[in-house]
């Protein structure tokens, strides 16, 4: 049921170095900028570190339903369609 898709190769305009580096940096400035800064800071990265099992939650909850596995099943081809032939407009930018 679904495996991950590295989408550097369809989306390869983004320097994702760079981007971690300024991501981090723009946490760590939150992180110091008082509490309501703190606070976002701590939320998106408890979100991201929460991102997998979430997705895992709603793959087990939507499987265990009726008809569930083709659900899945059509989402995991219709994104590896995507990623696989991604509008001409995604590899434009």
């Amino acid at each position: 049921m679904g495996e991950p898709v590295d989408v550097s190769a369809y989306v390869p305009d983004i320097d994702q170095p760079a981007e971690t580096t300024r991501t981090q940096s723009t946490l760590e400035e939150w992180s110091t900028s008082g509490p309501i800064g703190q606070a976002v800071a701590t939320s998106v990265r408890d979100t991201v570190a929460a991102a997998p099992a979430i997705d895992q939650q709603a793959r087990d909850f939507v499987a265990a339903q009726p008809g569930g596995a083709q659900i899945i099943e059509q989402v995991d081809t219709a994104l590896t369609e995507f990623f696989t032939t991604p509008p001409p407009d995604l590899l434009s930018r």
